[in-house]
């Protein structure tokens, strides 16, 4: 499911709440009688501003809902996969595999409790971005040293790919031990 930007969900917002109040409205035509609506569209259509005002917001709600209906039939853009050709045909590596063989990487990595990690692929290499939990014994520059070097020995080497860059964030300095890890 693909997550709406700021920009569209304002339009969202700003349409449901358009719609909300036509449906009040027209409820309250049909229920109460209130013809007050009814008589503002006979004596506004016929005049040419009142045209014009009704083109504008017919042409706007026209534009927001096919903005809406796009952005919700692209869905989320499909994670690619990594292609290289061979000889006797293409290998394709999917960035998920990439990212599960970077996370068990790092997480391996002493002083590193947790990681996750991100693949991006640029016609000069793969970007890698590191999301880590670290120890607070941990020297966070050593640490991040080691990552990148690792991670970037360990994808050319496994996945055949050059990697350009690799960004390590620590999120977090965790006072607790890892459980279960036998070093």
């Amino acid at each position: 499911m693909k997550v709406l930007g700021y920009f569209d969900r304002v339009i969202l917002a700003l349409y449901t709440i358009s719609l909300g109040l036509v449906s009040i409205l027209l409820i309250l035509i049909a229920v109460a009688g209130w013809g007050a609506p009814l008589d503002f569209l006979r004596t506004s259509v016929p005049t040419l501003g009142g045209r014009v005002g009704f083109f504008i917001v017919g042409a706007v709600l026209l534009l927001v809902s096919v903005r809406l209906t796009g952005v919700g039939i692209a869905g989320s853009p499909r994670r690619r996969a990594i292609v290289h050709a061979l000889d006797l045909g293409d290998v394709r590596v999917s960035v998920h595999a990439i990212e599960g063989m970077v996370q068990r990487l790092v997480r391996n990595v002493a002083g590193v409790r947790d990681a996750k990690a991100l693949i991006e692929n640029f016609d000069d290499g793969l970007s890698v971005r590191v999301r880590a939990t670290v120890g607070p014994e941990t020297p966070i520059s050593e640490l991040a040293g080691t990552i990148q070097e690792a991670v970037q020995t360990q994808v050319q080497r496994v996945v055949g790919i050059a990697v350009s860059r690799v960004r390590v964030e620590i999120d977090h300095i965790s006072p607790e031990s890892r459980r279960g890890r036998v070093e």
